[in-house]
This record gives C-alpha cells, structure tokens and sequence, in this order.
C-alpha cells in the first residue's frame, strides 16, 4: 500500500479537499453519509474511501439525471408554444 492508498485526512483536510464547509463535512460523516472514523474525539477519514464515495455519488446523481431525460412526454404530449386557435377564427 503507497502513502497515497493510506493517507488519512483530517476534518480540515476533507474540508479543503472537498471544497466544502467544516460544519458540513461534520454533519455528513456524523450522519454517516460520508465515510468516516473516530479516532479518540476527532473524525477521520481515508482519502480512498472518500474518493471512492465521490465517484458513487457521481455515477448515483447521471444515473437520476439519465433516468429523469429517459421519462420524457411523447412529442404529441409536450405542451407547444403555439397558441390555440381564436375562438372568434373557428365561427
């Protein structure tokens, strides 16, 4: 195993790594949504692990957003932006 397979990161590492908050980093691996670890007091984290999350939330959201494009209205369906005919025209 090379360092990089090993690294453990802390709070303000994955803060940073993420480019997210601390307060956020912290709610989620509290809530185990994130992978994490205690270490005595302090929550810790695998930089493989949590690379491996980030690579299950990207292909978990295209998967959403593949399924959402497949459940599409047929064209016959879909509201256009013509407007109905006058009333008035059809007399």
């Amino acid at each position: 195993m090379t360092d990089a397979e090993g690294e453990i990161l802390t709070l303000d590492e994955v803060a940073a790594y993420l480019k997210a908050g601390k307060r956020t980093v912290y709610r989620l691996a509290q809530q185990g949504d994130i992978p994490a670890f205690k270490l005595g007091g302090t929550r810790r984290f695998r930089r493989t692990e949590l690379d491996r999350w980030i690579a299950a939330s990207i292909e978990k959201n295209q998967n959403k957003v593949n399924a959402d494009a497949a459940f599409q209205l047929p064209a016959s369906l879909a509201k256009t932006s013509e407007e109905p005919p006058c009333r008035d025209s059809l007399i």
